[in-house]
């Protein structure tokens, strides 16, 4: 499914709406270097994801330098509790991060690591909580919330608020005057 429809999906279902599983997010470049983002969800409960060429791969990669079962997506179990990627023995090997993965030994995926199989499109895994901040920030915020931006610390005339501090509560610079610095902690006896 594209990014799109997830957003979509997010904001028709409204606040309290969460996606349950983790996701590999893939940007696919077309023709004019257009691009897309293409969202699969993991589904824990499906066992083991193949991803390849082959017609009934989980992840379908429709490019000839991709195996038709090139790699195989596993979800936690009782002996690993990460996500893992395993390359079935491909041609043109699988990478997590920028390291080759040893085939057919099951190598760990954290949250917003880089997944390759074979020189095909790049792919990012996320976590639920990581997809539903790039949501909230595809449609600007949870549904059915308000986002009110925080007030920022102003200057006033003849103060010297450096850009990005904040004044102190209560002070009131005097006209040519000075900032007093801030009293440093006493150390401790």
């Amino acid at each position: 499914m594209e990014l799109s429809e997830l957003s979509a999906r997010f904001e028709r279902e409204g606040a309290n709406w969460r996606p349950r599983h983790p996701f590999l997010l893939q940007k696919r470049v077309g023709a004019g270097r257009a691009s897309s983002l293409t969202v699969h969800e993991l589904d824990p409960s499906r066992g083991p994801l193949t991803v390849g060429r082959g017609v009934n791969s989980a992840i379908r990669i429709a490019s000839p330098n991709v195996s038709s079962k090139h790699a195989n997506v596993l979800p936690p179990d009782a002996q690993a509790k990460t996500w893992r990627v395993v390359d079935l023995g491909s041609t043109n090997g699988s990478f997590v991060g920028a390291s080759e993965i040893t085939p057919h030994e099951p190598a760990p995926i954290r949250d917003r690591e880089t997944v390759r199989f074979g020189p095909s499109d790049r792919f990012v895994f996320m976590l639920p909580r990581t997809m539903l901040n790039l949501l909230s920030k595809e449609t600007g915020g949870r549904p059915g919330t308000q986002r009110t931006p925080k007030p920022r610390a102003t200057a006033r005339p003849g103060s010297k608020l450096r850009p990005g501090s904040k004044p102190r509560p209560g002070s009131k610079p005097k006209p040519g005057s000075k900032p007093k610095p801030s009293p440093r902690p006493k150390p401790a006896p």
